[in-house]
């Protein structure tokens, strides 16, 4: 099935940023110092940490009369970090949507119009980026902040059970379509076997939800539409609306995840993946055949000796396509920057500029500056049991990214994201331990998230 990207804001796409080296020594105009505050994540690790203080340095330099003050917190407090901050009129100049929070921000008008600032500084976007990338972050014709990351979904699969079980390896193209729900479920019953505890016990597949229930796209729903998400409204306006968790797609979407643990038995209870999980990942015990999960996942391998080989696949077609988010994160200005010209200078530094290359050397992060993509792939390449070639990773990752069409993780694009994602995982947790069925869940699911929707709109949300 063939989605249109429907989040495109007209021709300023077509839009000019700045050098790779961003900005100029007088960006931001003006005498004296400039001091903008820039908030990360503190949880990313010693390598994410040591870049944003070389990055912030080195912009310093790049900028003479600029100084970068780094503030950092956890992703769980995140978002409230930068409400807390922005409240008591001291908000950080320069702020990531990483944490589900670009939704948030911009509907409560926390975020700047860049696009005056980006057409001073002077480059073709399209030289960068994936036109449906940028569009994640316009709105009406303009431009919110700038990608750093668009991991894509993919099916993360051991090559060794696989070779044991005589199977033929999954695709990497995306447009094969054998490669199918029904062929992957074939797959997984061949690879499955039942022991006396998890760990003695193979599972032919790990294959959840989604955040606000997307892996329902397959089937051509979605939450808020039951004709799925290219006929609903919220990703176009951020603002959520009427849910239909109780449609006979999405019904059918959760009811085939949930027989996978209660009826086909080739996927372990959420209790018995978290039992498989003690090393950090189910995929890791190598009792797990496949596992759907973000293609930043994979570097879990990083640190890790696999005594297995593993590749990665595209997502599967459903009834409905083969539609699936990617995890695009960015960098925006806040409204209330004293410095926002200097600001959005430090975001085209951060995104186009050197600190996007030097951020794709340490991993992690797939970067949406397709100029730097090949420093990912080089790095995924080698990680430890990595079973495919540069080629075949390179087809998988890129194709993931352009089957997206432009669809972020539905938490990231609406306002009040994280409550409505919390409201979904609570409201559907018993499902996948077999204690409920789907129809019940999400009959109740169905009223809770109706009166969730009446408490955002009466709070302006």
């Amino acid at each position: 099935m063939k989605y249109r990207r429907i989040l495109a804001g007209a021709t300023a796409a077509c839009l000019l940023l700045s050098g790779c080296a961003a900005g100029g020594a007088n960006a931001g105009g003006g005498a004296g110092t400039k001091r903008i505050t820039w908030l990360v994540r503190s949880d990313l690790g010693a390598g994410s940490a040591a870049w944003a203080k070389q990055t912030a340095a080195a912009f310093a330099r790049s900028h003479p009369g600029t100084h970068v003050t780094i503030v950092s917190a956890p992703v769980a407090q995140y978002n409230e970090k930068f409400l807390t901050m922005y409240a008591a009129g001291t908000p950080p100049d320069v702020v990531g949507t990483y944490a589900m929070g670009f939704g948030t921000f911009y509907a409560k008008h926390m975020l700047a119009d860049i696009t005056p600032q980006l057409h001073a500084l002077n480059i073709h976007l399209s030289k960068y980026f994936h036109k449906s990338v940028v569009d994640t972050m316009m709105r009406n014709g303009k431009i919110y902040g700038l990608p750093f990351s668009d991991p894509p979904m993919v099916v993360l699969y051991n090559r060794t059970l696989f070779q044991k079980a005589g199977l033929t390896y999954p695709p990497t193209s995306w447009t094969d379509r054998s490669w199918t729900i029904g062929q992957m479920l074939r797959d997984a019953k061949r690879l499955s076997h039942s022991g006396s505890t998890p760990a003695q016990s193979v599972y032919g597949l790990i294959m959840g939800p989604g955040q606000l229930g997307y892996t329902a796209w397959l089937w051509g729903a979605d939450m808020f539409s039951p004709s799925g998400p290219t006929h609903a409204r919220p990703y176009r306006t951020g603002l959520p609306d009427q849910p239909h968790v109780d449609s006979g797609q999405f019904l059918a979407a959760m009811t085939w995840l949930a027989d996978l643990i209660t009826k086909w038995h080739v996927s372990p209870t959420a209790d018995e993946a978290t039992a498989l999980g003690v090393l950090g990942n189910p995929i890791l015990s190598g009792r797990v055949g496949m596992e759907d999960t973000l293609i930043t996942g994979l570097h879990v391998f990083s640190g890790a000796h696999p005594s297995f080989r593993w590749g990665i696949a595209p997502v599967p077609y459903g009834p409905g396509g083969d539609l699936s988010p990617t995890g695009v994160s960015g960098w925006a200005v806040a409204a209330k920057s004293p410095h926002p010209r200097t600001a959005a200078a430090f975001v085209a530094y951060l995104t186009v500029g050197p600190a996007a290359a030097s951020y794709a050397k340490i991993g992690g992060y797939v970067p949406s500056n397709r100029v730097d993509l090949s420093i990912y792939l080089h790095r995924l390449a080698a990680l430890p049991g990595n079973g495919q070639t540069y080629a075949q990773d390179a087809q998988v990752v890129g194709g993931g990214i352009l089957a997206s069409d432009g669809y972020i993780f539905p938490a990231k694009v609406f306002s009040g994201g994280p409550h409505w994602s919390s409201e979904f995982v609570n409201g559907t947790a018993n499902v996948w331990n077999g204690k409920e069925s789907p129809r019940k869940a999400l009959t109740d699911l169905q009223h809770s998230l109706d009166v969730l929707l009446h408490q955002e709109r009466a709070a302006g949300g």
